[in-house]
């Protein structure tokens, strides 16, 4: 009786851990429009702005470069994470849950 539900509660605490995982770190990559905005703000990848000159002389800052380099951070972490579904699903099936998530860690 007891090994019934020392693995209940098991069970109760992958999946706690698990939400608590997903709270933490899956804003990573859903939240990355507004991650986005505010690593600009912060002054991530400046060096990739330059000052240009517009139609009627005007002036102003053009930070193309700063939102490509951006776009390449989140495109190279969504292909990763897909990539790594693969060996993340065999390191699951042959050495449990709790092997896999702390070699994730």
């Amino acid at each position: 009786m007891l090994v019934c539900q020392f693995g209940a509660l098991l069970h109760w605490v992958t999946l706690l851990s698990g939400l608590v995982e997903c709270l933490f770190f899956a804003g990573i990559a859903f939240g990355w429009a507004s991650l986005a905005v505010i690593l600009k703000r912060e002054g991530y990848f400046n060096d990739f702005c330059i000052n240009a000159t517009g139609a009627n002389s005007s002036v102003y800052t053009d930070c193309s470069g700063q939102d490509e380099q951006l776009s390449l951070v989140f495109t190279i972490a969504s292909t990763m994470s897909t990539l790594l579904a693969l060996p993340n699903g065999f390191f699951f099936d042959h050495f449990g849950t709790m092997t896999t998530r702390i070699l994730a860690m």
